[in-house]
């Protein structure tokens, strides 16, 4: 058995995660896989005469994310930063000059004429957006810190041990 910590970019959430984990657990060549989305990093252990440290790589890879053995430093990630903000730029003024940005948004999504029952659908899509992306925020950056609680909560009133409840329902570290 060996060990590797592999570090894991592209993570955005709890759910990537959970979803690298459950990849390389269900690998018969990985006994163990520990990944973290605060660290971005997976502790592995394997069995290398089943599954290769390159293999692994491929696994996550696979499912869209970048791993390395070694930490991405920091002037890489600002310089890949400054690139992507100079395809964007680059892309906005060739946009702007062609004319093709007044295409893409209408110079006024409603109207003189318009009657308020429109208006008032407007609103209420508008409302419901803006409640679905709060809420889903919010709720991915509190879930964890909930679960924690709940957990606690249960041991100290109940004087239950919870050795049942999967580690991936609590999200722990």
């Amino acid at each position: 058995m060996e060990h590797a910590k592999l570090y894991i970019n592209g993570m955005t959430c709890i759910n990537c995660q959970t979803r690298i984990q459950n990849a390389l657990t269900k690998h018969p060549g990985i006994t163990q896989a520990a990944v973290s989305y605060e660290t971005e990093t997976a502790d592995i252990l394997y069995d290398s005469s089943v599954i290769s440290l390159e293999q692994i790589q491929g696994l996550i890879d696979e499912l869209g994310y970048s791993a390395s053995v070694q930490k991405t430093s920091r002037a890489k990630i600002v310089n890949q930063t400054l690139r992507e903000l100079d395809i964007i730029v680059i892309l906005y003024f060739l946009l702007r000059h062609f004319g093709i940005l007044n295409y893409l948004a209408p110079a006024s999504l409603t109207d003189a004429q318009m009657g308020y029952g429109m208006l008032f659908v407007i609103g209420l899509i508008t409302s419901v957006h803006c409640i679905a992306m709060c809420g889903g925020i919010n709720l991915s950056q509190t879930l964890q810190k909930i679960l924690s609680h709940l957990r606690t909560y249960l041991v100290r009133c109940f004087k239950m041990q919870l050795p049942i409840m999967p580690d991936v329902l609590f999200l722990t570290r």
